[in-house]
């Protein structure tokens, strides 16, 4: 299973966007052929994620959310996407917000496998981020 975390919290599933680190500025003028890109580098646009993991319980899903949650506005932290690094020597990710989707938070019957074998609790949260310079 591929890693998949922010800071110390690991999940089963980390979507993103495309283009976190780097985009693409299109510039064109009226009267001017041609167009001109601008790479934008990390300059610390906002994104959402989406994060799913099993919890040992319900209780232990709700946990982890006011785990999340403590995040907002602390020190930036290290991201990685299906094994690979988001953040690397020069950035790192800071957490504007987390909330749980909604209905995403609930009481498994049984599972076997996750990260908290055997999970009985479930949650999936939309993560607000940041990627910021760190030199």
């Amino acid at each position: 299973m591929p890693e998949n975390s922010i800071g110390d919290f690991r999940f089963l599933s980390l979507t993103l966007p495309d283009n976190v680190k780097q985009r693409v500025i299109v510039s064109t003028r009226p009267g001017v052929p041609g167009a001109a890109l601008w790479l934008t580098g990390t300059r610390g646009l906002p994104f959402e994620a989406t994060s799913k993991v099993d919890a040992p319980s319900l209780a232990g899903a709700i946990g982890l959310l006011r785990q999340y949650e403590e995040l907002i506005g602390q020190d930036p932290v290290d991201m990685v996407w299906n094994d690979i690094p988001v953040t690397d020597g020069g950035t790192q990710l800071a957490v504007l917000g987390v909330a749980p989707i909604a209905g995403r938070v609930f009481r498994l019957a049984s599972s076997t496998g996750g990260l908290h074998p055997p999970g009985y609790g479930w949650i999936e949260a939309r993560w607000n981020l940041i990627l910021l310079p760190t030199d």
